[in-house]
């Protein structure tokens, strides 16, 4: 109960996926039972939908990395500075989100805590408020 009481809910001033919405929820549960790490890779997994789906939105798509290997496909960070699709800060708290899931994924003895993954969310809802809005 604690815990629920330190996560602010969302607030949206537009619609949002069905996904993501139902992804969110997951990084909250995650949260309250303690499962710190899944609630930070959550963040990032959401972060990295909602930039591939504007990338495609903003007629990009072809630039993004599939599972093969291609020389000519790009990384999200690479396409949304080249293009200028998302603003400075949004980038800032995309790399903030990205960093600390990395960290857990791709290092040893990375410790998760309470606070870490209070931190990913709250920089997910900072991310999705900053986010441009469905046009």
């Amino acid at each position: 109960k604690e815990r629920l009481k330190k996560v602010r809910p969302l607030k949206l001033t537009s619609p949002i996926d069905s996904q993501i919405s139902y992804l969110y929820k997951k990084i909250i549960r995650c949260y309250i039972d303690g499962s710190f790490e899944a609630s930070c890779v959550l963040c990032r997994a959401i972060s990295e939908f909602l930039i591939k789906e504007h990338i495609k939105k903003k007629g990009y798509g072809h630039l993004l990395k599939g599972k093969e290997e291609d020389t000519t496909k790009m990384s999200l960070p690479r396409i949304i500075k080249q293009h200028k699709l998302l603003t400075r800060k949004t980038i800032g708290i995309y790399y903030k989100i990205m960093e600390r899931a990395n960290n857990i994924l791709h290092e040893k003895d990375v410790k998760t805590e309470d606070i870490h993954a209070l931190t990913s969310i709250e920089l997910l809802q900072s991310f999705i408020e900053e986010f441009p809005k469905i046009e």
